[in-house]
């Protein structure tokens, strides 16, 4: 019954990884290439908005 007990704890560990992954400083975009994807696509919105004079 312990055993049963155990596996639960490890599920909740990793959420606790990697919010701390996320105070370390290291943006969960990094961690999801997928996301990455989407920053750079913000990014380069954001740069044509803030960049409009050629």
């Amino acid at each position: 019954m312990s055993r049963r007990d155990d596996p639960p704890a490890a599920v909740s560990e990793p959420q606790v990884i990697t919010n701390a992954g996320v105070d370390e400083g290291v943006p969960p975009e990094l961690l999801q290439p997928e996301n990455r994807q989407h920053l750079a696509d913000r990014t380069y919105s954001s740069g044509g908005l803030s960049g409009g004079g050629h």
